[in-house]
């Protein structure tokens, strides 16, 4: 569960950061 959670959340966290980057660009 543990691995699970934490890969999702890594998934969560590179999402937030490529929006960000997006957002900065745009």
């Amino acid at each position: 569960f543990e691995e699970k959670y934490g890969s999702q959340l890594e998934l969560i966290f590179r999402f937030i950061d490529r929006a960000l980057a997006i957002g900065v660009l745009a």
